[in-house]
């Protein structure tokens, strides 16, 4: 600040006379050389999903016209639409293999048999028939497709209850480790004895025992070679505040999350349930920006669909206000079209007939046991996460203009005797987000370093001696530090350069780094500005 301090007012005449520039910048090459500025930036991008590299992108609702809406999925005779964008009552988000749930389910596999078979035999066998406060026929198969499909190492289930879930987790996969968490000694609902897994595989982290899953040692565990983040699967049947355990949940490397009770708007069975489901962060005008969020950090997001539709059940009973369950006077606009329609294919109908009788059922669901067997939906979902890069994990985070009140402004950035102002959040003029060298650059080019010499004596070295002093079409003085100091401090194997012109920017890539790869990419033949 040459115009606060003499001490930075001295440093700048002494540069300014190293390059044989009048500090005054009358002159208009003068001027030019420091007045050209063009907010160059440093952009440090989230990993690609290994599944998704080389393949063609386009960055969410980005249309050259601006005209086009977001992607929506639709299904004949079926009034609710999923759309691939926040602020609607059903989302979607990329593929997953919830959406494949009728195939996956009844078609016959190479060797005869179908899913749902094996299915229906474990389900039949549940240790609780009734599993009054938990999972039943829907969310059932949610899980068990989850587990069967995603092939986890390690599934953690946070809230336990009866043990049913764990008994569909271990009936899906008997090789995978499974950590059952749960604070209570037993199941609540007067369900009596929990279930205990009797297999080596599962740890029991419940009752006196309990430690919740962000408090186990998952960096001690990681370092060991114990467990893999990577191929974990996360159970979420806790009545906790589901958006923050999500939120940790990243954190701790899992890309995998299943969450049992999500809700839709105004309903919960817990003042947690009703202000944090996914779905609710989704829709809510007021959680916005948790939504917006949240889905810009997922690769994929689908709600399991329900077997059968709402309309099938003949029920009597009035609509529970919690929600969780389907009930025939639903308009259907918020969930996802059902495995089978027997209220419209007879072949499907027969499909459904015959499950029934095999469970033991009255199809016509009037029996209220009957119904909750059935009708038990809460819109269950799968959501695949970005990987969190790796000098992020086990740090503490919270979402992004997360904030429980809802009042607290977004993180800032100001600076004495300047009048702007950076702020963490997109809607305004000057915009930043976590920590970049950038931000350091008057440290990293002014202070000693170790050998007693200093970045900008080898920068202004580098600079005084360029190929083409103008440079009328490229950069200068403070672009040019700028990508010096990239190179510097990203030390890249290689450097892409799209858009050479006179070769002026690759003289400073390869002036600060000797070793690094260089593709220098142009269609023009020759230079412009007649350079």
């Amino acid at each position: 600040r040459p115009d606060l301090n003499d001490g930075d007012l001295k440093t700048y005449k002494s540069i300014a006379a190293f390059l044989s520039i009048d500090p005054s910048l009358k002159d208009r090459m003068d001027y030019m050389q420091f007045m050209n500025y063009n907010q160059i930036c440093h952009l440090e991008l989230l990993p690609m999903p290994s599944m998704l590299l080389y393949t063609p992108i386009e960055p969410r609702n980005y249309h050259d016209d601006h005209k086009a809406g977001p992607k929506t999925k639709k299904w004949p005779n079926w009034p609710a639409s999923a759309y691939e964008e926040v602020g609607n009552p059903l989302v979607t988000k990329g593929e997953s293999f919830f959406n494949e749930a009728r195939k996956l389910y009844f078609e016959e596999q190479p060797d005869g048999t179908k899913l749902i078979d094996e299915f229906l035999e474990v389900y039949k066998n549940r240790p609780d028939p009734v599993n009054l406060c938990g999972i039943r026929v829907n969310h059932a198969m949610a899980l068990f497709l989850a587990v069967k499909k995603i092939e986890p190492t390690l599934v953690i289930e946070s809230g336990v209850n009866a043990g049913v879930s764990t008994y569909f987790i271990r009936a899906a996969s008997p090789t995978t480790k499974i950590f059952a968490i749960d604070p209570m000694e037993e199941p609540i609902c007067e369900q009596g004895v929990r279930w205990i897994d009797p297999s080596s595989k599962t740890t029991n982290y419940t009752g006196k025992n309990f430690v919740d899953l962000v408090d186990l040692d998952w960096k001690g565990m990681v370092e060991k070679r114990e467990i893999d983040p990577d191929t974990t699967l996360v159970f979420l049947d806790d009545h906790l505040h589901t958006f923050k355990r999500i939120a940790a949940v990243m954190n701790l490397g899992v890309r995998h999350i299943v969450v049992e009770d999500n809700y839709k708007m105004n309903e919960g069975a817990t003042p947690n349930d009703k202000r944090s489901t996914p779905k609710q962060m989704f829709f809510g005008k007021q959680w916005k920006k948790e939504g917006d969020w949240l889905f810009s950090n997922l690769v994929a997001y689908a709600e399991f669909p329900p077997i059968i539709p709402p309309i099938m059940s003949q029920s009597t009973d009035k609509r529970k206000e919690a929600g969780g369950f389907m009930h025939s006077s639903d308009e259907n606009k918020d969930i996802v079209h059902p495995i089978l329609r027997p209220d419209l294919n007879d072949g499907d109908l027969k499909t459904y007939k015959s499950i029934a009788a095999f469970l033991s059922i009255d199809p016509s669901l009037k029996d209220r046991m009957d119904y909750m067997q059935f009708m038990n939906y809460n819109q269950i979902c799968h959501l695949e996460l970005l990987p969190m890069p790796s000098m992020l994990l086990y740090t503490p985070i919270e979402p992004r203009n997360y904030h429980d009140d809802h009042k607290a402004g977004p993180k800032t950035k100001k600076w004495p005797n300047w009048p702007a102002s950076a702020y963490e959040e997109v809607g305004n003029p000057l915009v930043t987000k976590g920590e970049s060298f950038f931000n350091e650059a008057r440290k990293l080019y002014f202070e000693e370093q170790p050998d007693g010499t200093k970045l900008i004596d080898e920068f202004l070295e580098v600079y005084k001696n360029r190929p083409d002093p103008v440079n009328l079409c490229g950069i200068r003085v403070n672009h040019a530090m700028a990508l010096f100091l990239a190179v510097k401090k990203i030390e890249p194997t290689l450097v892409i350069e799209s858009g050479v012109n006179a070769g002026v920017s690759t003289y400073f890539i390869r002036a600060a780094s000797p070793t690094t790869k260089i593709f220098a990419i142009d269609p023009m033949e020759e230079p412009i500005c007649e350079q």
